[in-house]
């Protein structure tokens, strides 16, 4: 009996069935694919007037930094569980460093391809969450907020348009990865 159970089980998940009921009712288990970002919500699309201390001091950051800036912005945009889980890490863990995070999280592939080349803005990233816990909890509060506002409110100071080479995110399901359609920029 448990072994029709099973089968009838694997038959149904592998029809999609169990897949698309599995993803619609944990968004945690849904698979980060999708590369659009948020749906605008007061929380993002104020976070530089709630936060404007913060906003200014990442301001310098990224416009310091575009290239790396970009690539976290885009890391978030892709693979948006894992760039939450760093930015609550940030303050989660106050007393670890970023060799730390690397350590704990070494087989990211994003660990080698966008924070190890870019080291030092990721400390300060790391500095700026730290200084300002409140702004760096709310990007975290929301899947690809901090590529909403790396885009929509800095992305003046880095190319937001130019293509961006793969994080860690889509390009792994073989889907293109693009920038945002302009009108969510």
């Amino acid at each position: 009996m448990a072994m029709k159970k099973l089968l009838l089980a694997l038959t149904v998940w592998l029809s999609g069935a169990g897949l698309a009921q599995e993803a619609s009712s944990d968004p945690a288990l849904r698979p980060s694919v999708s590369t659009s970002l948020p749906a605008e919500s007061a929380v993002i699309t104020h976070w530089d007037q709630q936060h404007p201390a913060a906003a200014s001091t990442l301001a310098s950051l990224v416009r310091d930094n575009p290239k790396a800036a970009g690539r976290m912005f885009m890391w978030d945009r892709d693979h948006p569980r894992r760039a939450q889980a760093f930015l609550a890490w940030i303050n989660g863990r106050p007393n670890e460093s970023l060799d730390d995070f690397v350590s704990a999280h070494h087989r990211w592939p994003v660990i080698q391809l966008v924070i190890e080349p870019y080291r030092a803005t990721f400390e300060a990233f790391i500095a700026w969450g730290r200084a300002h816990p409140r702004a760096a909890q709310d990007l975290a509060s929301e899947p690809r907020g901090l590529a909403w506002v790396g885009f929509h409110t800095f992305g003046g100071l880095w190319d937001a348009k130019a293509p961006q080479a793969p994080t860690d995110g889509p390009e792994s399901a073989g889907l293109p990865v693009t920038p945002p359609p302009a009108a969510q920029r």
